[in-house]
């Protein structure tokens, strides 16, 4: 007999259509989608069997999806088990913490200055749309988050893509509902607006120092 988690994993997405992409690709972008959403819980198992008779396919794909989940540290394989979305423990959602800051920090110093001035511009736009919808919904973690991701895919770098992609899958992952630094709202909000005009004023120093400053766990 299926548990409530099991019929909710089953149940979680819809039907894919493929067309040009490696389908092991799409099933981990589908599966990935469903567990930053909320679709899949912590706990919840993914039963490969079950959504490759969804999708039309072998388990093939959907095991090397999960496999590549499994290494990022959001899906758990146990031996004999179904492989279920993994609760980040709490020295790992530390970790993520420490690098990400850094990661994000060390990105807005190196990048800042190849921006064009209209980039920029967009850049500290994003920011301060944050901003408005903090104000909005007082969702403090997610305006974290939301600040810390913006900033890991600015590097045009194609090697520093590759690392940026999986710290933003990993992060989005292990913070997700964690406030940061212990700040409120007020200080998420005074913090975003600081950052929008570093960037428009091209000040990577700036930049850097209030990424550090607020994310730090000594913050």
């Amino acid at each position: 007999m299926r548990s409530q988690a099991d019929e909710r994993a089953v149940g979680a997405m819809d039907p894919i259509y493929l067309h040009n992409e490696r389908l092991a690709d799409v099933a981990f972008a589908r599966i990935l989608a469903a567990i930053t959403s909320g679709e899949l819980a912590v706990g919840d198992k993914i039963l490969d069997g079950e959504l490759a008779a969804k999708w039309g396919t072998s388990k093939t794909p959907i095991r090397e999806a999960v496999q590549r989940l499994a290494r990022l540290g959001i899906v758990q394989i146990r031996s004999s088990r179904s492989p279920q979305v993994r609760r980040v423990p709490g020295k790992e959602v530390s970790d993520t913490i420490e690098y990400a800051t850094h990661y994000a920090a060390m990105t807005l110093r190196m990048v800042l200055p190849q921006m064009s001035a209209t980039r920029r511009s967009d850049l500290a736009d994003s920011f301060t749309a944050i901003a408005f919808r903090l104000d909005r919904d007082g969702d403090v973690s997610a305006a974290q988050l939301a600040a810390l991701r913006l900033t890991f895919l600015l590097s045009p770098n194609s090697i520093a893509r590759i690392f940026a992609t999986n710290i933003d899958i990993v992060s989005a992952h292990a913070l997700a509902g964690v406030t940061m630094g212990g700040h409120d709202q007020s200080s998420v909000a005074e913090m975003l607006t600081a950052l929008a005009t570093a960037v428009t004023d091209n000040d990577s120093a700036a930049s850097e120092r209030l990424v550090r400053q607020h994310f730090s766990p000594a913050a």
